[in-house]
């Protein structure tokens, strides 16, 4: 493909011939019309190059479009989990510094035990239950947290219903 100064020549040397001699216009209009169809095609070369780039560029906008999409969506989602993995490592806490979590240790310990431990646990129960001041104040501390006095009726009354 020639640039505009293929032209400027052109004429300049069509000037040079014509002042040198006889002008062929046949010549110079079959030079001229090579040069005009040689331009027509790289101009329809480059119109396709160009719809090809910008078949190219929208799809590759549209794309770009749909991953922002996507990050901004995934972004969304990673942002409500570290709320909510905040949250339950708060609530986590809150119970592991809970009275009733640290008053119920021993009791976790024994029954990770296996059987053994929890038939430790069941004899000190009973043998705890058999003194009035002790039964009353273990009475009133298991009456607080309604799941434990549940484990501590069924595990000692197995046969009777807890209330």
């Amino acid at each position: 493909m020639k640039d505009g100064a293929g032209l400027l020549s052109d004429s300049i040397e069509s000037t040079v011939v014509a002042e040198s001699s006889t002008i062929d216009w046949r010549l110079l209009a079959g030079r001229r019309l090579n040069r005009l169809v040689a331009l027509e095609h790289d101009c329809v070369v480059i119109r396709d190059r160009l719809d090809r780039l910008q078949t190219t560029y929208g799809l590759l906008l549209n794309e770009s479009d749909r991953r922002t999409h996507r990050m901004h969506h995934v972004g969304k989602l990673h942002l409500a989990l570290s709320e909510e993995f905040a949250d339950l490592t708060q609530r986590h806490t809150a119970i592991l510094a809970s009275r009733s979590w640290r008053m119920t240790r021993p009791l976790r310990w024994l029954s990770s035990r296996g059987a053994g431990g929890k038939r430790l646990l069941i004899r000190i129960l009973r043998a705890l239950s058999r003194r009035p001041l002790l039964r009353r104040v273990a009475g009133a501390l298991v009456r607080r947290m309604p799941g434990l006095h549940r484990l501590v009726r069924t595990t000692l009354f197995p046969k009777s219903s807890a209330h």
